[in-house]
């Protein structure tokens, strides 16, 4: 236990390599390059987040999907990547817009 830890903490690139391998099938190189793609910029809100992007994959079939940042990703785990249970969601918030002409 003690010698996972020294290694987890002097080893944090590989192990984050090893674990995007085992989950999304991706190498280090092959995230840095959609990365790059995107310019760094979330495929969903367009916010730039740079390196600080998280791999979403669809969690039916296992196919990575692009890049998102840590908010748009678990937004999308929280609506359980449902399209009509977003569609609700953009219909309840559009209920309760405040209009700035009032």
């Amino acid at each position: 236990m003690i010698k996972s830890r020294a290694y987890k903490r002097h080893e944090p690139g590989r192990i984050r390599g090893y674990l995007l391998k085992r989950k999304y099938h991706l190498t280090t190189e092959e995230r840095a390059e959609m990365i790059e793609e995107q310019q760094g910029l979330c495929e969903i809100c367009g916010e730039f987040h740079g390196d600080n992007l998280c791999v979403d994959h669809d969690h039916e079939t296992g196919r990575v999907r692009a890049m998102l940042c840590r908010y748009c990703n678990s937004g999308l785990g929280f609506f359980k990547d449902d399209p009509e249970l977003l569609q609700i969601a953009i219909v309840y918030l559009r209920s309760y817009a405040v209009d700035v002409d009032e």
